[in-house]
């Protein structure tokens, strides 16, 4: 379902709430409002759709090695810098 339709479907179920609390004089937090027919209008879309990730998880998992490796590189690059500006400036 395009997410425009669920847009227009939590506003046409807050707007009537809206209008009665102005009418009444009552202040109604609108997020509130909004977030509950959200959740009303996505709950059935929840149960249907599955979203297979396991190939995303083995992609991670796979570059995990080479971005750990590229991290301590980086580091230790910082780190010996450092102790050549250290040493420079005690000489």
């Amino acid at each position: 379902m395009n997410s425009n339709v669920v847009k227009r479907c939590a506003l046409a179920v807050t707007t009537p709430a809206h209008k009665l609390a102005r009418k009444a004089g009552a202040s109604v937090a609108r997020l509130s409002v909004v977030g509950g027919a959200m959740a009303a209008a996505g709950g059935a879309h929840a149960a249907t759709t599955t979203i297979d990730t396991t190939e995303i998880v083995a992609t991670i998992s796979a570059g995990v090695t080479a971005i750990s490796a590229i991290g301590v590189a980086v580091i230790s690059l910082v780190v010996v810098i450092k102790l050549y500006k250290w040493v420079q400036r005690v000489l």
